[in-house]
């Protein structure tokens, strides 16, 4: 994990103490295929030796809920086109947000966006003021703060590597659980971190493959649907969504993110939707 960290800044080695740098705890996760319980564990493990610190803003994520109902949202929508994109954006990416305050990311909408984390922040802020929606930012940017030099190992017979071996066995079984388990991952992570559970997130892997279950031959005709599209030509998940009009909005939206999950299909850099399975 610690080498991973460097690398993910390319600090070399001999270097790096005294930097303090953001850090994007879900873009680190997904480059390297992480879990996101197992990358916080090793980061507070990682503070013992006194080689790095993460500051506590990754555990505050924003929160938003929408203040109009679903026909007052629609109609403003109409009246500002300029808001519609990143708000049709929020309804696809999170669920309930109707319902109840949802955690989001303001880096990954940016990303899907082509805007800056800012950028998309002030947005939210505009939306708020406007009285649209209601957004608490997070309240701190995580970063991680190098305290020595990068190391090119580190000596695993040291006190703070071997200590509580029980606890650490805990963690790991954890984190197989959280691997192996069919509950919602996001559930799975509150109560390893003693947090108060809520609802099915409808956004991880596992709540995405339900809801396509659920709806069973709806799912895999829309699958099919994405299938034979994007065989055709590459699109924007925007015109993806629009040529499957016919069908419940969030339920593509849903089988989309799942086909991806499945890598089925791929997003470029420039956001464009490919289909690769052989």
């Amino acid at each position: 994990m610690y080498q991973a960290i460097c690398n993910y800044y390319q600090i070399p080695n001999q270097s790096g103490q005294g930097r303090h740098l953001d850090f994007e705890f879900l873009d680190f996760c997904g480059k390297f295929k992480l879990s996101p319980a197992v990358v916080h564990a090793s980061l507070q493990k990682l503070q013992k030796p006194e080689l790095l610190q993460l500051s506590d803003g990754i555990d505050s994520p924003s929160q938003l809920k929408m203040a109009m109902d679903q026909a007052q949202l629609y109609d403003y929508q109409l009246r500002k086109p300029e808001h519609d994109l990143i708000l049709k954006l929020l309804l696809r990416s999170y669920g309930g947000l109707f319902d109840h305050y949802t955690s989001i990311d303001e880096w990954q909408l940016g990303q899907r966006l082509n805007l800056n984390k800012q950028t998309v922040r002030k947005m939210l802020i505009t939306l708020a003021k406007k009285g649209v929606l209601e957004y608490y930012s997070r309240k701190e940017r995580p970063f991680i703060s190098f305290l020595s030099d990068r190391v090119s190992e580190i000596d695993m017979s040291s006190s703070w590597v071997r200590d509580n071996p029980k606890r650490e066995k805990e963690r790991l079984d954890s984190v197989l659980e959280l691997i192996r388990s069919e509950e919602c991952r996001e559930k799975q992570i509150l109560r390893y971190f003693g947090e108060p559970e809520t609802e099915d997130c409808g956004r991880c892997d596992h709540c995405r493959k339900q809801q396509v279950q659920l709806h069973g031959s709806t799912g895999l005709a829309i699958r099919n649907h994405v299938k034979e599209l994007l065989q055709i030509t590459p699109l924007e998940l925007e015109d993806l969504v629009t040529k499957l009009a016919g069908f419940n909005e969030e339920l593509v939206a849903s089988t989309i993110r799942l086909m991806l999950d499945e890598k089925i299909v791929e997003r470029d850099a420039k956001g464009i939707l490919n289909w690769i399975e052989k």
